[in-house]
């Protein structure tokens, strides 16, 4: 097993997706805390954000793109480290999906918003639990580097061809 700070995973989408399940593994402090490169990389692109101006349906179909990719991908990330400790494959499917979408979830909650999970939207969630079952289907057979590709595969297209066909869970009425 690799050590726990040379783990290659880093993202600032997955900063508080990560911490949650940095926390939940009990390894120490949470490695977005300790590794610099976490810190470098957020403020690198929030500066990038913030001084170009990116906006029109290029912007927006690249985004929804970028967006469904590293959704699968963290969550095929998230279930393989939780492999990795030995941990049960349903654990696996819950830290996996946890890492992919707790980064939105602290967002909306800091910004007063209910969080797009809770229904209404794009299978966000859903993609992010379907990634982390191919994964460790996948480590299962013994094909673990297969399953980052194909989770992150699997998850990012159902993520798309959600959006693209409006397909959402029901929402429920207040």
């Amino acid at each position: 097993m690799t050590s726990w700070a040379s783990r290659p995973w880093r993202s600032p989408r997955a900063w508080a997706g990560g911490i949650i399940r940095d926390t939940l593994l009990q390894h120490g402090p949470p490695l977005a805390l300790t590794d610099r490169l976490y810190l470098i990389t957020a403020v690198a692109s929030a500066l990038v954000a913030y001084l170009l101006r990116i906006h029109g349906r290029l912007w927006e179909h690249g985004y929804r793109f970028v967006d469904a990719l590293v959704l699968g991908c963290w969550a095929a990330a998230g279930a393989q480290l939780t492999l990795s400790d030995s941990l049960s494959w349903q654990a696996a499917v819950l830290l996996g999906t946890v890492t992919a979408v707790g980064g939105g979830v602290v967002r909306d909650v800091l910004l007063r918003d209910v969080p797009q999970i809770f229904g209404g939207n794009r299978l966000y969630a859903t993609s992010a639990v379907l990634a982390s079952i191919v994964l460790v289907l996948c480590h299962g057979l013994g094909l673990a580097r297969l399953g980052i590709l194909a989770g992150t595969v699997v998850g990012a297209g159902l993520c798309l061809i959600s959006y693209q066909r409006g397909w959402s869970l029901p929402r429920r009425e207040a």
